[in-house]
C-alpha cells in the first residue's frame, strides 16, 4: 500500500492556540502557525502503523516536500517510518511557476491525483492519505482519505487513522474476509 503522509495538521498542530484560550484575540488576531515542537505525534503514527508497516511505501504529501530533498525528509521521521519513505509528492509536480499558470493542482486531493496518474499510475487502488486536509476530495475517493480533523494528539484523529487501516487491510486481505471464525461454520 502507499501511504500518502502530510506533516502540518497531523504528526504535530497546525496552528497555536490562543493565547489563555481566547477567542476573541484569536478573532482579532487570527491563528498562529504552529510555533514548533514538530514531528512530535510522529511515534503515534509509528505505533498505528505497527502491523502494517512492512506492507506501507510512504510518500510524502506535506508541503514539506517543496524544498527539501528525499534525504531531508527522512531525517525528519523516527526511523521505522524514515525506512519506508520512498518519495514525495511535490517532487513530482510541475514546477511551481506552471502550476501558477493554470495546471490547477490547488488541493491536497488534486496533488495526490497528479502524482497517482502521472508518476505511479502502477499503484491502483493500493493507497491511503493521512491529512487534516480534506478540501476537494470526491465522495467517491474519501475511503482513501484517514481525515484528521485536527492532529494525531487527538483520540478522534487516531481512531480515523486505525479506521483506514483496518478497513484498508480487510479490503486488501481476501483472507481477512473470510477468515472463519472459530466455532462457527463458514
Amino acid at each position: 500500500m502507499i501511504l500518502f503522509l502530510d506533516f502540518d495538521g497531523v504528526l504535530h498542530p497546525l496552528w497555536e492556540p490562543a493565547p489563555f484560550n481566547d477567542w476573541q484575540l484569536e478573532q482579532t488576531f487570527g491563528p498562529r502557525p504552529w510555533p514548533g515542537p514538530f514531528f512530535m505525534h510522529a511515534p503515534v503514527l509509528v505505533e498505528l502503523l505497527g502491523p502494517y508497516l512492512d506492507q506501507v511505501e510512504i510518500v510524502i504529501s506535506s508541503t514539506w516536500g517543496r524544498k527539501r530533498d528525499l534525504a531531508t525528509l527522512r531525517s525528519l521521521l523516527p526511523s521505522e517510518l524514515a525506512a519506508r519513505v520512498t518519495d514525495a509528492v511535490h517532487h513530482q509536480l510541475p514546477p511551481q511557476q506552471d502550476i501558477q499558470r493554470g495546471d490547477g493542482l490547488t488541493s491536497r486531493w488534486e496533488e495526490i491525483a497528479f502524482y497517482r496518474e502521472h508518476a505511479r499510475p502502477d499503484i491502483g487502488d493500493r493507497w491511503l492519505a493521512i491529512d487534516d486536509d480534506d478540501l476537494g476530495w470526491p465522495d467517491g475517493e474519501r475511503h482513501h482519505l484517514a481525515h484528521c480533523a485536527r492532529d494525531l494528539g487527538c483520540i478522534e484523529a487516531r481512531a480515523a487513522v486505525a479506521r483506514a487501516l483496518a478497513g484498508w487491510r480487510s479490503l486488501k486481505d481476501p483472507l481477512a474476509i473470510r477468515r472463519p471464525v472459530p466455532g462457527r461454520s463458514p
